[in-house]
């Protein structure tokens, strides 16, 4: 978890003195930890907030950029994989667990975002939801 916190802090930096695209690149490698930190951090509620967290801070990037596409890719993405993760049983079941006591989050952030931008929530709602 120590790689990640660096990894934001330092991209945080990098976007408020200006160097965006450097900051891009930050963001993506913390995502790529957070990946691996889902499956190897001890503490699984940690390691899902990291992922929701990267896919968050990418999806600010990019709408702060006027990216708005993008920005709601990684909002859903990281939702699909959260409720994917709460439904398999292939993962621990602290994984899923910390899975499904995050889903609601992505949920509401994935709705918020739809909301802001004018965009369809019907499919968001149908779809995405956990059950």
């Amino acid at each position: 978890m120590t790689e990640w916190k660096r990894l934001i802090s330092r991209a945080n930096e990098l976007y408020f003195s200006g160097q965006r695209r450097a900051a891009e690149r930050l963001y993506c490698k913390a995502l790529e930890v957070s990946e691996r930190q889902l499956v190897y951090y001890r503490d699984r509620q940690d390691a899902v907030a990291a992922f929701i967290s990267s896919h968050r801070n990418l999806a600010d990037f990019y709408q702060n950029s006027n990216q708005t596409y993008e920005a709601c890719l990684h909002l859903k993405t990281a939702h699909q994989y959260i409720l994917s993760l709460a439904h398999n049983r292939s993962c621990c079941v602290e994984l899923r667990r910390a899975a499904r006591q995050s889903a609601e989050t992505s949920y509401q952030q994935l709705l918020e975002f739809c909301r802001q931008h004018q965009l369809p929530v019907q499919d968001i709602r149908q779809s995405y939801k956990y059950k």
